[in-house]
Formats: structure tokens, C-alpha cells, sequence
């Protein structure tokens, strides 16, 4: 097979490949989620002749299903497949290649690829930086410091994470949301690791309320869990059980 697909000429490859390609769309039309990392597969060999954006909305879409399925590395060489193809279409939305920065990063952090990830997100918040995209730069700086879904606590903070987590609260609107809770929640953590116990107690204290006033159980748990950690000490011994007891009850 490999012989005979090697002596192919590129351009008919790529035919072959779209022909391929549009035949799986064509047949599984009604159930089209199943197909997608192969109708993928076939339009990014056949982009340099075929329809590079085209390409690129299939590897993007399948990496989306493969991270939903939790094939995490499945989708990190999708999402990456999406993200060469965009570099070769001169119209794309920078915004768009921001998003995809974005589930790159998550996609990398789990599959275990932890330095990958924080350079996907560091690159995801230059370009969030550039373009005044506030939203997408608090996002990129939580992906750069917590992980999939949570926080990595430890016992030395990070200089770059919290100049990011605290240029994310100047940009972001002062207004309450879920999204300025957890920048709030994430920089109460990292301030407790840099010994700055006081700023660490403000700010997870402003994230507790602010979480109450969103009135979202899973924020609120977020920020609960976080003011354990970054206030954690013998002297406060009551208040974290009794912040036990409720976030158990929440949950």
C-alpha cells in the first residue's frame, strides 16, 4: 500500500484524498460525528491542492469530539493539525486562531503535556493581548498556571502567572462573573505560595462573594475551595471546617 500510494503523483494523491473524503461525508451524512477524525485525515493531506479552510473546520470539529470523548491525545494532533492548516489561509480571523490556542492548550494539560500546554497558553495570551481580547487572555492565563479544570497548588509561586492573573482582573470588567471568580480564586493560591498571606485572604474573600452574588454552585465551590487552600493555617481551624462541612453539603 505504501509503495503504490508513494508513486502517486501529490496532485493526484490529493484527489484521491478529497474523492475519499467527500465520499465519508456523503455516506455518513446522518451520523457524521463517528467520521470525523477520518474525513479529517483525508482533507488535510489533500490541502495543499485542495481546500485548506475546508480542512481545517474538519480537524478543528474532530478535535473538539475527541476531547469530548476523552481521547485527549487524539485531539491534540487534531487541534494541532487545525492550527498548521490555519497558518497557510491568509484570511483567517485572528480570533479564531486564539480559540484554537485556547482548546490546544486544554487538550495538552490533559493528555500530560504540561510544558506544551503553558506555551500554547502563553502564545493564546499574546495574541489575546494584541487584539484586546479580555475574556480570552483571563482564559489563557488560567490555562497557563491551573490546568485542566483546576488548580495545581504548590509551595512556589509562579512571577509570570501572577503578573498574567492580575493584567487578566485590569482588563477583565470589574462587573461579576464566573470568569473574574476564578482569576480571583486561581491569584488567591498563587499568592499564598508567595507568602503574601494578606493580599491571598482579600482575594479569596472578594472571590467567595462575588461567587454568592453569580449564584453558580460550581463557582462558588471553585471559590470555597480555593480559600482553603490559600488561607490555610492552625489559627483558622474553625472557619476551614465549617467551609468543609458546607462545601460538602453543596456538592
Amino acid at each position: 500500500r505504501d509503495a503504490l500510494y508513494d508513486d502517486l503523483p501529490a496532485l493526484r494523491r490529493s484527489q484521491l484524498h478529497i474523492a475519499a473524503g467527500e465520499a465519508i461525508e456523503e455516506l455518513y451524512e446522518d451520523r457524521i460525528e463517528s467520521h470525523l477524525s477520518a474525513i479529517a485525515f483525508h482533507f488535510a493531506k489533500a490541502a495543499p491542492y485542495g481546500d485548506a479552510a475546508k480542512a481545517a473546520d474538519y480537524a478543528w470539529w474532530a478535535g473538539e469530539r475527541a476531547a469530548a470523548t476523552y481521547a485527549y491525545e487524539d485531539a491534540v494532533i487534531l487541534y494541532a493539525t487545525a492550527l498548521r492548516l490555519f497558518d497557510t489561509i491568509s484570511e483567517v480571523v485572528p480570533q479564531r486562531r486564539c480559540d484554537l490556542l485556547l482548546a490546544l492548550g486544554d487538550a495538552r494539560w490533559r493528555a500530560g503535556e504540561a510544558e506544551g500546554a503553558r506555551k500554547t497558553f502563553g502564545e493564546a495570551a499574546t495574541i489575546a493581548r494584541e487584539l484586546a481580547l479580555n475574556d480570552h487572555f483571563a482564559r489563557a492565563a488560567l490555562g497557563y498556571g491551573a490546568g485542566p479544570g483546576g488548580f495545581s497548588i504548590t509551595d512556589r509561586a509562579d512571577e509570570q502567572l501572577v503578573a498574567m492573573l492580575e493584567e487578566a482582573l485590569e482588563v477583565l470588567p470589574a462587573r461579576d462573573s464566573a470568569l473574574r471568580v476564578t482569576v480571583l480564586a486561581r491569584l488567591a493560591l498563587e499568592l499564598r505560595s508567595k507568602g503574601a498571606l494578606a493580599e491571598a485572604d482579600r482575594a479569596s474573600a472578594q472571590a467567595i462573594e462575588m461567587a454568592e452574588r453569580v449564584g453558580d454552585t460550581k463557582i462558588l465551590l471553585l471559590a470555597m475551595h480555593s480559600r482553603q487552600w490559600s488561607t490555610l493555617g492552625p489559627d483558622r481551624t474553625d472557619e476551614a471546617i465549617a467551609s468543609g462541612e458546607e462545601m460538602a453539603g453543596l456538592a
